[in-house]
């Protein structure tokens, strides 16, 4: 999951977001040596923008991409680079996963009525949950621009 997507869904090159699961597996991206020229590497993530961290601290947005990239936000997309794009203070190869095969539901008996008997019990205790809020995505998005 990249937590950029959350709330408003991937960004698509045509406008508005998408909600779902992944529909292709773009190449993966090795933060210590980004080709800018080559986006994200398919020609397949044409339909799609996407969003990275700057080294300023500062996030963008793509045009399509399948264009060029400016990973390290200095004006150009030209270089081979090095930028931490996922804000997890490491350098590391990001690849995608098949979601539809890492689904795991823990919410129990879904639709409410009606006996548990041959379900699987919720893990999770409902006083552990905690989703976000809209204010705290709001001020999220205000220190991420």
């Amino acid at each position: 999951m990249n937590y950029f997507f959350q709330f408003n869904g991937v960004p698509k090159a045509t406008g508005g977001g998408y909600f779902g699961f992944s529909n292709f597996a773009p190449p993966s991206l090795t933060e210590s040596s980004l080709r800018e020229p080559s986006g994200l590497g398919t020609s397949q993530a044409g339909a799609w923008l996407t969003k990275w961290k700057c080294p300023n601290g500062t996030t963008r947005t793509s045009g399509p991409a399948d264009q060029a990239i400016d990973w390290n936000c200095d004006g150009d997309a030209v270089d081979t680079t090095s930028a931490d794009v996922n804000d997890d203070n490491n350098t590391t190869t990001l690849t995608t996963q098949n979601n539809w095969a890492n689904i795991v539901f823990g919410g129990g008996d879904v639709g409410g009525a009606g006996s548990t008997k041959g379900k699987v019990a919720a893990t999770t205790a409902v006083e552990d949950l905690r989703e976000m809020t809209r204010n705290e995505f709001v001020r999220l998005q205000k220190n991420h621009r």
